[in-house]
């Protein structure tokens, strides 16, 4: 997908079947090293959090999370027009 048409943010889990959510935002970032991500869990711990901060993510959540607050912290990144938010979980 981001190969043919950059998202303005993608949002990833950190569980994820054959790679986590962290080996995805490192596979991300090395074809769009400017493309902000949030990454949500469910199974957060400090390491983590410190990880994906360290590495650059645009925001870590853990969920549950508020659906007005994701809302409010994925519109601080993604463009008006056309915008394109890309979810894997």
């Amino acid at each position: 997908m981001i190969h043919t048409k950059v998202p303005d943010l993608v949002i990833v889990d950190v569980r994820l079947p054959g790679m986590n959510g962290l080996q995805t935002f490192k596979a991300i970032h090395e074809i769009e090293p400017k493309l902000p991500v949030i990454i949500m869990t469910a199974y957060g711990t400090t390491e983590t959090a410190i990880e994906a901060t360290k590495m650059g993510a645009f925001d870590y959540i853990l969920k549950p999370f508020d659906i007005p607050d994701m809302l409010s912290r994925s519109s601080k990144r993604s463009r008006q027009d056309d915008s394109c938010v890309l979810l894997w979980t």
